[in-house]
């Protein structure tokens, strides 16, 4: 007490004496101001470092899912802004987190971010996933029904990320296989557009086979039912008229249990 009455009277003297005095006591009264404001950040978690430890915690989820990508150039995590505003108490133990959507094959995640140690709090932070790779596009227009050459696809680096599943980077996945719809050239090519060519169609002649462990029978039918290769179809044997189930094994040929 006897220190600050000095002080206060210090004060009055530089005052009363000169401008410097005034100077020093409005100094003092701006640094005193500030003391509550600072103490007062302090109590609050700083946002920004909330975005960085979230950003690490799905970086280290997303690696194992992605292990053919680099982190920060063809695997890029990006947090939400957050608003500057929001006030949350500084956390006494380490914050927890949650996706709360599976992170493979998801542009979009939520994170939950909690505090269980003071102050009691829970927040959503959105996460941007942006995943860059080679993937194979058309190179020109493909008709229904017209099967995939090598020749006609192009890979082109892009954000599969919002792409969803079903995209290729192997060309030799889909060489062969036969356009269900119309492909516009520049479009990727998924695998539920293309179908395998049917090797037998409807009303073509067939050969049946049925095999036992000790002999083989061969004879015609006809197919009832377009199919591809290990697609089972109805046949009908030609010489029994019996209608049975065989799996198409070639052009033309089909496998039966039994006649």
């Amino acid at each position: 007490m006897r220190r600050f009455f000095l002080l206060r009277l210090h004060l009055k003297r530089l005052l009363r004496n000169n401008l410097s005095g005034r100077l020093f006591l409005s100094g003092f009264a701006l640094a005193v101001c500030h003391i509550p404001t600072a103490l007062a950040n302090s109590n609050y978690i700083d946002i920004n470092d909330l975005s960085a430890k979230v950003q690490a915690f799905v970086e280290q989820q997303m690696l194992p899912a992605y292990p053919h990508l680099k982190l920060g150039e063809t695997l890029l995590v990006v947090p939400g802004n957050l608003d500057s505003r929001l006030r949350l108490g500084a956390c006494d133990s380490p914050l927890t987190f949650k996706l709360n959507t599976s992170g493979h094959g998801n542009a979009n995640l939520t994170v939950k971010t909690s505090c269980q140690g003071g102050p009691r709090w829970s927040i959503y932070v959105p996460v941007k996933i942006e995943t860059y790779e080679a993937v194979l596009t058309v190179n020109k227009n493909i008709a229904r029904g017209e099967l995939i050459n090598e020749e006609d696809l192009t890979p082109i680096n892009m954000n599969t990320a919002s792409l969803g599943n079903g995209y290729v980077r192997d060309a030799t996945r889909l060489v062969g296989l036969e356009a269900k719809r119309q492909l516009r050239s520049g479009e990727v090519v998924k695998l539920n557009q293309l179908k395998q060519p049917d090797l037998i169609s409807k009303g073509d002649t067939v050969v049946l086979r049925a095999r036992t462990r000790v002999l083989s029978v061969v004879t015609e039918g006809t197919a009832l039912a377009n199919g591809h290769l290990g697609e089972q179809i109805k046949v009908r044997n030609d010489r029994s008229n019996r209608v049975v189930d065989g799996l198409v094994m070639g052009p033309g040929e089909v496998q039966v249990a039994s006649w």
